[in-house]
């Protein structure tokens, strides 16, 4: 596979996945949470809700127009994204929050896709893990989209990686990301 087709995939995967309005949020000060100790956080300061990315990761700000906080690894091209809206500008209920969600996810993939939701926790958090399965431009992609019940907001934490480049390592740097929001 040609990186020039990875690449294609990667930026129209970020690119299409929005969902709600991203008006600011806090950043959370404070030391970083307890999380894997097979994973070293970044000497990047923590994004909104305390969220760290690994060590070898970039921030950046060219995924996504609504996301407000972004960052990618090559040579995997895995990639999270944090879109958030507050509850008061919806009227959705959670469920639908997150069936709108996997929606606009799955919109950018091709016919044959899959989706499991499961109910779960990100933190003290109750949160829907959506592992969704598809192709973009035949590429094949592993997502995992958490839509998140925090506080006053709805939090949508998007990674995915090409599948051929999922493995127990990308694993543990999503489940690392995961674990840091507070």
């Amino acid at each position: 596979m040609r990186k020039c087709d990875l690449l294609c995939a990667f930026v129209l995967s970020c690119s299409l996945f929005v969902q709600g309005c991203a008006p600011s949020a806090p950043v959370s000060q404070g030391a970083p949470p307890a999380v894997s100790s097979t994973v070293k956080a970044s000497a990047e300061k923590p994004g909104p809700y305390g969220i760290l990315i690994p060590e070898g990761w970039k921030l950046t700000n060219e995924l996504n127009a609504q996301a407000i906080f972004q960052a990618y690894k090559e040579p995997e091209y895995s990639c999270v994204i944090v879109i958030n809206e507050k509850k008061k500008e919806t009227t959705s209920s959670f469920s639908n929050y997150n069936d709108a969600a996997v929606k606009n996810f799955t919109s950018v993939l091709e016919k044959d896709y899959n989706v499991t939701t499961t109910d779960t926790m990100v933190g003290k958090y109750k949160a829907k893990k959506n592992i969704v399965s598809g192709k973009i431009k035949k590429i094949d992609l592993k997502y995992e989209v958490y839509v998140i019940d925090h506080n006053d907001e709805y939090i949508q934490l998007g990674m995915w990686v090409p599948a051929q480049f999922y493995n127990d390592k990308v694993q543990s740097h999503f489940d690392f990301i995961k674990s840091s929001i507070k």
